[in-house]
């Protein structure tokens, strides 16, 4: 059975002790914060700096306090949702300290995605369980992928793994109707389906016949 949380490709690379790719790994997580950096960081000047600031709060360079949810301030949210204070009472960012909130605000992505403080009590209680050497040979994706299964449900797939009981055939009519209806429920809908015929959420999306031909036999996704 599949343990359906989907967790950020870094839990998973930290798991087998690996170190992230921050760039690729923000990109891939996060990719509002993302561009957001990469826009600012391609500013070459104070007053393309301004043009910007002032497009999102006109009142920044103003004694007036900053629009709400202004987000030049050296204040960002976190990957949960809080507020989090780069620097002490949170200050408007200038040109001039521009450079140290990016590198703020990348230090505190950082820090979120490498969870120091959270992995090594993962890895112990994972430990427990199954010795973590064997899983350090697969890479990030594949342990997700074995202990998360694939969240997407595969409709064709599942249609070509069904074995039906004696008498029934993929051709009968109310089969046909059965699979017209399927086909057409969205992926939350299809899970709710799988939830009710297996008692889980995700099922396995693999069988002998992918990697030996069609003449392998067709083991169902579930029994």
């Amino acid at each position: 059975m599949f343990f359906a949380v989907d967790c950020l490709r870094p839990f998973w690379t930290r798991i087998l002790g690996e170190q992230i790719d921050f760039d690729c790994d923000l990109r891939q997580s996060d990719i509002i914060t993302c561009n957001f950096l990469k826009g600012l960081k391609s500013l070459s000047n104070e007053t393309e700096f301004k043009e910007l600031v002032g497009k999102m709060c006109p009142t920044h360079f103003s004694n007036e306090e900053c629009c709400p949810g202004c987000p030049y301030k050296f204040s960002y949210a976190s990957l949960d949702g809080r507020d989090v204070e780069l620097r002490a009472g949170s200050p408007r960012i200038t040109w001039s300290n521009l450079t140290q909130f990016i590198e703020c605000t990348r230090e505190l992505r950082n820090c979120e995605l490498n969870a120091e403080n959270m992995i090594p009590l993962i890895q112990c209680g994972l430990e427990a369980v199954v010795p973590l050497e064997p899983l350090r040979l697969m890479g990030p994706d594949d342990l997700q992928l074995r202990v998360c299964g694939q969240q997407n449900i595969d409709i064709g797939f599942i249609k070509l793994h069904t074995i039906y009981q004696v008498g029934i055939s993929h051709s009968d009519k109310h089969i046909e109707y059965f699979w017209n209806v399927v086909e057409g429920l969205s992926q939350e809908d299809l899970r709710k389906l799988i939830k009710f015929a297996c008692n889980q959420e995700r099922i396995p999306f693999s069988c002998p016949c992918q990697e030996s031909g069609p003449e392998a036999s067709h083991v169902p996704p579930t029994p």
